[in-house]
């Protein structure tokens, strides 16, 4: 179906090119839904500090109105990622 870029600012690693993105797939199964509004295709990533892992790509997904699956071994991570997309849920339910 296609791909989201996740641009950030700063390089996460570096070899032979500067790995300044991450990328996400959007996959479709049967007659999938179309969303009201398409998201961009390329979305700009605060940096964070590093302080916690982000929750950009499950919060894309959940305003894509799309099902998403994430995986956090470490339960503070876990607990600080169901707080962001509860929040920017009740963001978008007040929009």
């Amino acid at each position: 179906m296609g791909h989201i870029i996740f641009r950030k600012s700063y390089a996460s690693s570096a070899r032979f090119v500067r790995y300044t993105h991450e990328t996400a797939y959007l996959l479709a199964k049967g007659d999938a839904k179309l969303p009201r509004q398409p998201t961009l295709d390329v979305i700009n990533m605060p940096y964070s500090g590093n302080k916690m892992p982000p929750t950009q790509k499950p919060v894309a997904a959940q305003r894509l109105d799309r099902d998403w699956l994430g995986m956090e071994l470490d339960e503070t991570h876990a607990a600080a990622a169901s707080r962001r997309l509860a929040y920017w849920g009740e963001r978008r339910a007040a929009a």
